[in-house]
């Protein structure tokens, strides 16, 4: 059936899944630094933390710490470019930086453009001394992308080795966007999969869409976000999460004609959340999961969007829910979930 990782602030968690929007038991593969991402397969797990990469070859039974040739040890993203003649891994660092190895990730590679291009634009990050962030990575083909929060969208063409500024991507931390450019402050990048040239980006301006894979770029929504989804079945249908700002004011909205028109799907749930927002979206088989910003863990069947908690926020302190959590009481206190990956 498939199982849900949980990376939280100290440890990785593992749930079994047994029906639609349950997961049980829960269980604690690995202890160590924050869990900031998370990416993999069946046979694979990789963990990006402050402290570098986590792996495991054994469906978590034992990991270790790969840090060979990665100068900038704190991750915040970790992508896996799998295609049929090659296996890559990528970390995206804080500073913003991207190294890559081979899908064992025994030795990082830099990518010094990616410094580079910190340098001469000067990125940086409202809430950290560092300069600027890769938060997400995509990869559809044989190109790839690399949302960077303050700092743009940025592109490869030879499997990850070199990358460079999108098009329409100034490199100016304080470009808002416009005339067919993307806002500079990028969270996420999102492939359509029915559509390889377009991509969808949440920005700190708004979402974004590229229908030339970055050459050109139209805003959708004007709302501080860091997440959308796309519907695998249908790809005009978008579910995304906005804010008033960053982590206050977040709720979820649903568009059907691509970003054209949208409407809140609120069921279930009390939003907008005055102290959170979606983090990020997730698939597992007919289920959508939506992680908020203070480590709650939402989900709900992918044709009503009729939300429920599934993990509370800080073991339930947190009022998310319109209903009362049995399990609020069944973890400690100091568990916060901080990424998600969903495996079949």
């Amino acid at each position: 059936m498939g199982s849900l990782y949980l990376g939280c602030e100290d440890r990785l968690l593992q749930g079994s899944k047994q029906e639609s929007l349950r997961w049980d038991p829960w269980i604690t593969l690995d202890q160590g630094p924050a869990f900031l991402s998370l990416a993999g397969t069946s046979k694979a797990l990789f963990a990006g933390t402050p402290e570098g990469m986590r792996c495991s070859y054994d469906q978590g039974a034992s990991w270790e710490t790969i840090n060979e040739g990665l100068a900038i040890p704190h991750i915040r993203s970790v992508g896996l470019w799998l295609t049929p003649n090659r296996s890559t891994l990528f970390a995206g660092t804080q500073p913003a930086g991207i190294f890559y190895s081979g899908r064992r990730g025994d030795r990082w590679y830099p990518c010094p453009e990616v410094m580079s291009l910190r340098e001469q634009y000067g990125w940086r990050l409202p809430y950290a001394p560092e300069a600027g962030c890769v938060r997400g990575f995509a990869f559809q083909g044989d190109v790839g992308y690399a949302a960077v929060e303050q700092g743009g969208m940025l592109i490869t063409r030879d499997g990850g080795e070199v990358w460079e500024l999108a098009e329409s991507s100034s490199g100016d931390p304080d470009f808002p966007g416009g005339s067919g450019y993307i806002h500079s402050d990028v969270h996420d990048v999102t492939l359509d999969p029915q559509n390889q040239k377009r991509i969808y980006a949440p920005t700190g301006g708004g979402l974004y869409r590229s229908e030339d894979q970055g050459a050109s770029w139209e805003r959708l929504h004007p709302a501080y976000c860091r997440a959308v989804w796309i519907d695998p079945d249908r790809s005009d249908r978008l579910v995304l999460g906005t804010a008033a700002g960053p982590d206050r004011g977040g709720e979820v909205l649903e568009s059907r004609d691509r970003g054209g028109s949208w409407e809140p799907v609120h069921a279930g749930i009390k939003a907008p959340w005055p102290s959170a927002m979606v983090e990020s979206f997730a698939t597992s088989g007919s289920d959508l999961l939506a992680l908020l910003s203070h480590g709650a863990l939402l989900g709900a069947r992918r044709d009503d969007l009729d939300w429920r908690e599934i993990f509370p926020a800080d073991s339930g302190r947190a009022d998310t829910s319109e209903e009362e959590n049995p399990r609020a009481e069944s973890f400690p206190a100091e568990i916060r979930i901080q990424s998600l990956l969903s495996v079949t």
